[in-house]
């Protein structure tokens, strides 16, 4: 797998470019983060009892940054949503996985 943390040399240079307002600068890119609202949550009972720094591998492997419930007396689509950082990824260019993928009517 290769690590997708950006050297200290890189966050350093793009400094405030990446900073959110705690002033916290962001070890890893832009778009390498998972959400997974409700819907997906339920479809995947891992998802269901995840904490906050619980690790999480697939074909990648990453840390749950964030898990959000929401219950309003109010609002009977009570919220829950978890973001995961994917901070290493191994891709393959050919698998069985991706073959899957293919339409069946031979049409790509």
């Amino acid at each position: 797998m290769i690590s997708l943390k950006r050297s200290k040399k890189q966050m350093k240079k793009e400094g405030k470019v990446n900073e959110v307002p705690s002033g916290y600068v962001e070890e890893y890119p832009y778009g390498t983060r998972l959400s997974f609202d409700k819907e997906f949550i339920e479809k995947i009972n891992f998802l269901k009892d995840v904490k906050a720094g619980d690790a999480v591998n697939g074909e990648w492997a990453g840390s749950v940054i964030e898990v959000r419930k929401v219950d309003a007396a109010k609002d009977k689509n009570n919220q829950h949503s978890i973001e995961i950082q994917v901070e290493k990824i191994s891709i393959d260019s050919k698998s069985e996985e991706a073959e899957g993928f293919k339409d069946k009517s031979g049409d790509e």
